[in-house]
């Protein structure tokens, strides 16, 4: 009995978006005997059919079974023992299932053409600063210079917003606001405060700052959703889950549908410049409660996988830039490797200083030598 990759994903979204959080609250009683008879059949096809690592990357099964044999699980016993010995048979073929995690930057992957990259900027032919800017290799941000929701639905959820770029939705992969003749094609409320008017009435009031907000190098800014008032334009939303809003996605970018801008402010308070917008929810589109089940439990695993990779990025930089790791590769480029006591000969020592970045003061370079040669 064969399964696809497809229906395994589908399967495990239902398993813990719907559910797990079911049996959690009122125990195995929330299953009916269809749905228990079905669980029991999907368990039974694992069992028998051949499964490898790339199809639990993808469909995220394993969490599905790891979330049913947990620790304090109310799921029937049946299902839970049977959940047990497949996820050991896994892990004695595959590994820890902890460790699987999904590729993001292969081809169908949600990285897949972004990256984050140096760029250089040049001026009178010197290079004068290097910037960290997302670097796609193939967008459609001539299809976002469109006004309307093109061909995206409500609830369309993306990592970074160089992804959303890459697939069209924003017109730059490092602003916010995708800017056009008539006011704002698209905007990302990653920042800022946003507070429901009424409940459930579609009207939110989003209050930011300029530095709430990433504009482009030629753009107007928050200015031009201001022109979608007089033009009485929609915008697409997007909201950020650093976003202080309770419509915030829990991680990365989520399409909230279009909105119209009815109202805004100006206030300048302390010598920063306060913006107020109020938006009415459009009422042809699907309505919040699609937005709100996003992003799901697998697009949330996906989500945690890259910001391990980020934190991992971190770690590596900052050991690798210890002062230690630089003064060991400092001594083993020069022509002969020194003992320790050979580092206190003055031609030498002078020979480290000028490879390595010097700490400020008398007091914090000896310190920053002591500390280097201690790990030696």
């Amino acid at each position: 009995m064969a399964v696809t990759t497809a229906e395994l994903q589908a399967r495990s979204r239902y398993i813990r978006d719907t559910l797990s959080p079911l049996v959690a609250s009122t125990g195995g009683i929330a299953l009916s005997r269809g749905t228990f008879a079905s669980l029991l059949l999907l368990l039974t096809k694992l069992d028998d059919c051949s499964v490898d690592v790339d199809m639990l990357r993808v469909s995220r099964i394993d969490k599905a079974l790891l979330d049913i044999c947990s620790l304090g699980s109310r799921w029937p016993d049946a299902l839970v023992d049977e959940a047990k010995r497949i996820t050991e048979k896994w892990e004695i073929e595959f590994g820890k299932l902890g460790d699987i995690r999904a590729a993001l930057w292969e081809k169908g992957g949600r990285m897949a053409g972004c990256w984050r990259g140096e760029v250089g900027e040049w001026r009178d032919m010197q290079l004068r600063t290097v910037k960290k800017k997302w670097i796609v290799d193939a967008s459609n941000k001539e299809a976002a210079r469109y006004y309307g929701p093109l061909n995206f639905e409500v609830g369309d959820w993306w990592i970074k917003s160089a992804c959303a770029y890459r697939d069209g939705m924003l017109d730059d992969a490092e602003s916010h606001i995708s800017i056009g003749e008539q006011g704002a094609h698209a905007i990302v409320m990653a920042r800022g405060v946003e507070t429901e008017m009424e409940t459930n009435s579609g009207t939110t009031r989003w209050r930011c700052t300029n530095n709430d907000v990433k504009l482009a190098s030629n753009g107007r800014g928050v200015l031009a959703l201001m022109g979608n008032m007089r033009t009485r334009t929609e915008v697409r939303v997007l909201r950020y889950w650093k976003l202080n809003s309770k419509l915030a996605p829990r991680a990365g970018l989520r399409f909230d549908g279009m909105y119209s801008i009815v109202a805004h402010g100006v206030k300048i308070c302390k010598g920063i410049t306060f913006f107020t917008f109020q938006l009415q929810r459009s009422a042809n589109q699907p309505g919040m409660e699609k937005a709100l089940t996003h992003p799901r439990s697998d697009e949330h695993d996906d989500w945690l996988d890259y910001m391990k990779y980020k934190e991992e990025r971190k770690v590596a930089k900052r050991s690798s830039n210890s002062p230690s790791v630089l003064l060991l590769n400092a001594i083993k480029d020069m022509d002969g490797i020194y003992e320790s006591s050979d580092i206190e000969d003055k031609e030498n020592w002078e020979a480290l200083k000028a490879r390595l970045p010097r700490p400020s003061g008398r007091r914090g370079l000896r310190r920053w030598k002591r500390e280097a040669l201690s790990d030696l």
